[in-house]
């Protein structure tokens, strides 16, 4: 399949500075897409993002070449693997400086079709499918997430969407959630930190649209001019990721 990739980390309309993180890195049916999100409130937030995305980027460059030797279970052993090393540097990094830090982070590991979604935080992976609308992939490690709430007492509980439960860098130990799946042309994904999808609607009818028209520069560029039209009041960081038929 043809993959046709772009990604943007924009500062928003508030923030002084971005803490959000991209890096795509990608070769002849294979990729590593990756979205990191500093903790906000933290100190250094910018830093433990850098060093999750420099951690993936340091992992392609070592091991890209044997990826299309891996089988599903040689890939999930790597993404531990990979999550479990930089939780290890930023985390040891803390206590070298005496901080708290860290940072949410996503990550798309594509080989042909088979693929691993991989998480911790609440930076979000979307699905379109061909015939399909959005699908949420992930699930938030937020308080919110996993509080019993009844729908006319919504806004009383969005502070605890703030509170995070996991998070690369948060201890000693990484929580993070793995997901097979298979690709199928037509396929779209979309990863995006809170700061993008609470401001720009992934799921909803003209926006899924707007997805599959366009091309995957012209969706990222659009999108966030769209996003920051709006408050844009964080970081916003975005990866879309078209799966097409070889032509």
């Amino acid at each position: 399949m043809r993959m046709d990739i772009w990604g943007i980390s924009d500062i928003g309309n508030v923030r002084k500075v971005n803490q959000g993180r991209i890096s795509i890195c990608r070769d002849e049916g294979t990729a590593l897409l990756t979205v990191a999100d500093g903790m906000g409130g933290m100190d250094s937030g910018e830093k433990a993002s850098g060093m999750f995305a420099e951690g993936m980027e340091e992992w392609w460059g070592k091991n890209s070449g044997r990826l299309k030797d891996m089988d599903t279970e040689d890939m999930e052993d790597a993404v531990y693997d990979i999550f479990f090393d930089i939780n290890k540097k930023i985390y040891d990094f803390c206590i070298s400086e005496g901080i708290k830090t860290g940072t949410t982070g996503s990550i798309l590991l594509v080989n042909g079709d088979k693929a691993i979604i991989a998480y911790s935080g609440d930076t979000r992976i979307y699905r379109i499918g061909e015939w399909d609308g959005a699908e949420l992939l992930s699930e938030d490690d937020n308080l919110y997430s996993y509080i019993e709430k009844s729908p006319d007492e919504e806004e009383n509980f969005e502070k605890y969407k703030s509170v995070m439960l996991a998070y690369v860098g948060k201890s000693g130990n990484i929580s993070v959630s793995m997901k097979n799946i298979v690709i199928s042309p037509g396929d779209i994904f979309i990863i995006a930190t809170d700061g993008f999808y609470n401001y720009f609607n992934i799921q909803s009818d003209e926006n899924i649209m707007m997805a599959k028209a366009m091309e995957a520069k012209e969706f990222a560029e659009e999108a966030v001019k769209k996003t920051k039209q709006t408050r844009a009041a964080d970081n916003l960081s975005l990866i879309i990721a078209k799966f097409q038929e070889e032509l």
